[in-house]
């Protein structure tokens, strides 16, 4: 028996050629925008993320210098500076030689300009670590040996760091080990300093003597955008550090009303407020 199929018209239908070519432009025009819009939007968040690090890089880069900077010249500053006579801050040499650099509590190097670009400047703070706030206190009487007499050796550690101040000429010199005989601290009103050290000739009677503890020189400078602590990175994403002293035009006044590049006077060679 043959059975005759017949399938009506509809069923037969499908979409042409150039239905679907129609439809395939549709959809890539629809792609195209799609990608359009998703570039643009990538390109504000990329910009907005962008910044919003670069803020948070800067910010924290602030905080670590400023928080040490707060530690500048501890405990070099006693109380009622600038007022106060003999200060070390005041100093002219250091162990008898004319650079005091090394007792300045801020230094800041200017970066030289290259390609028309202000090149980072460089920013050394120095502080010590006492916990009694190197307290100053009289040498009674001429060294014997390495020992140095004073009236009190009150907070005085073993292998502290000592300064020595008589008038504008100040020594920095170190006191013995506890592992070297005589240590540093013997009986309460005597100090001792380290085998290796001459003794200052600022050390004389009647000149101060502070024990300042472990003497820090912190120096932060940008390498390959990056922040670096005494060589080793820091914050990354930092790209230059632009610095000025703050100064005062009127001698032995805290008040600062001056702005100042570390150039010319300002240049690092002598002791630096």
């Amino acid at each position: 028996m043959k059975f005759n199929h017949q399938y009506t018209r509809s069923h037969q239908d499908g979409f042409t050629l150039v239905e679907i070519m129609i439809g395939l432009v549709i959809g890539m025009l629809a792609t195209l925008v799609i990608v359009q819009v998703m570039s643009v939007f990538e390109t504000q968040k990329r910009s907005t993320t962008g910044t919003a690090d670069a803020q948070t890089s800067g910010g924290i880069a602030l905080y670590n210098v400023g928080r040490e900077l707060k530690l500048a010249g501890y405990p070099l500053m006693p109380t009622g500076f600038p007022s106060v006579a003999d200060s070390p801050l005041e100093c002219t040499s250091l162990n008898g030689a004319a650079d005091t650099t090394n007792i300045t509590p801020v230094l800041i190097t200017n970066g030289v300009a290259a390609a028309g670009v202000s090149a980072s400047d460089t920013i050394t703070i120095r502080y010590g670590n006492s916990l009694t706030g190197g307290i100053p206190r009289t040498i009674g009487a001429a060294p014997v040996g390495r020992a140095i007499s004073v009236g009190n050796n009150f907070g005085c550690q073993n292998d502290d760091v000592v300064m020595i101040t008589n008038g504008a000429a100040c020594a920095m010199t170190r006191l013995a080990p506890e592992t070297e005989t005589p240590a540093a601290v013997t009986g309460t009103t005597t100090v001792n300093l380290m085998s290796t050290e001459i003794v200052p000739a600022a050390a004389v009677a009647g000149a101060d003597l502070s024990c300042i503890g472990t003497w820090n020189t912190i120096t932060y400078a940008v390498v390959n955008g990056n922040l670096q602590r005494n060589g080793a990175d820091s914050v990354a994403g930092i790209v230059n550090i632009q610095a000025q002293y703050g100064i005062s035009t009127t001698v032995n006044d805290n008040q600062i009303n001056a702005w100042v590049d570390a150039t010319g006077i300002w240049a690092p060679t002598a002791l630096a407020l």
